[in-house]
């Protein structure tokens, strides 16, 4: 019982909560379509020059990285954000995914608080490892992607399209220490007064 519930809180952490019922039921699809998503692309900046200056000790590297995650997971966890993957010092998520849904709004909402809670942190740890360089770039994006599982031992849901590549551009365009938002993703919060986008 307690290795099933374990089994099963991992494969919750790995897949979305729609394509792992699909996955239970038997009822897995190759690809899925999702529309009205909203993406978020963050990239440590700064991260290369701790490495080169930690480079006799790089379990340093390793530990901030992986502080910096976990506390980036903890917050996808609280405001209901899917983490798609991380390669190197880069981040992606995205609301979660579902095939059918009307919460466009909501899911916008949830990775800009996402965004700034990712800026918050970086500036808490970089202030606690002395590290002046360290920042995020953040891009958010609004639109559609494909996804599956991909893997057979190592199951891992990807995505894909134009969307995807919006969106990373968004991150690689911005400046470190602020959210670089696409026209498509600021319509989506047109009616929040709150938030003021340049």
């Amino acid at each position: 019982e307690k290795e099933h519930a374990e089994c099963e809180s991992l494969l919750n952490s790995l897949l979305p909560k729609e394509v792992l019922l699909s996955m239970q039921s038997n009822t897995l699809e190759l690809a899925y379509t999702y529309r009205n998503m909203s993406m978020l692309f963050a990239d440590i900046v700064g991260f290369t020059g701790y490495c080169n200056k930690h480079k006799d000790n790089p379990s340093d590297a390793v530990r901030l990285v992986t502080h910096l995650f976990a506390s980036f997971d903890d917050c996808c966890k609280l405001l209901g954000a899917y983490k798609v993957c991380t390669i190197g010092d880069a981040y992606l998520a995205v609301n979660e995914p579902k095939t059918q849904h009307d919460e466009s709004v909501t899911g916008a909402l949830v990775l800009l608080h996402l965004a700034m809670a990712m800026l918050r942190i970086i500036v808490k740890v970089r202030d606690e490892v002395q590290h002046e360089g360290l920042n995020m770039r953040i891009g958010l994006h609004h639109g559609e992607f494909v996804a599956g599982v991909i893997g057979s031992n190592q199951l891992r849901f990807d995505i894909w399209g134009e969307d995807v590549l919006m969106g990373n551009q968004m991150e690689s365009d911005g400046e470190p220490g602020r959210i670089c938002c696409s026209a498509t993703f600021v319509e989506v919060l047109k009616d929040f007064k709150d938030f003021s986008f340049s």
